[in-house]
């Protein structure tokens, strides 16, 4: 697990990407993990990023970029969720059109609320 990643270095264009992120929500249950895709790389966007919106428990993501055939292919690190609506990069250096799959682990089961950008 690495470090925060809210504090990364954005391009100009991920603020827009930013701005025209969308809500999803993931149950992990009692495997304490879970996984969604496919999700896309909006256009504009250079980074994949994730803010959470409701979570009751540390929560830690990775994004994975995956073939068409949903086989991944490139993925970033699992990176600890920083809370209070803070953005977090999962993945930089994507391209629009990219197709991704999101992975969650938490330290207990129930909702996890997010924005993203894909």
């Amino acid at each position: 697990m690495t470090a925060p990643s809210s504090a990364s270095a954005a391009s100009p264009g991920d603020a827009r990407c930013k701005a025209a992120s969308h809500g999803g929500r993931l149950y992990i249950g009692k495997s304490h993990q879970n996984s969604g895709a496919p999700n896309y790389v909006p256009s504009g966007c250079t980074s994949i990023w994730m803010q959470l919106t409701e979570v009751h428990y540390i929560t830690h993501a990775k994004a994975c970029l995956e073939t068409s055939s949903g086989r991944n292919y490139r993925c970033g690190p699992w990176v600890y969720l920083e809370d209070n609506y803070a953005w977090n990069r999962l993945l930089p250096q994507v391209r629009p059109g990219d197709q991704w799959q999101l992975y969650l682990h938490a330290q207990g089961p129930g909702w996890v609320r997010f924005a993203f950008s894909g």
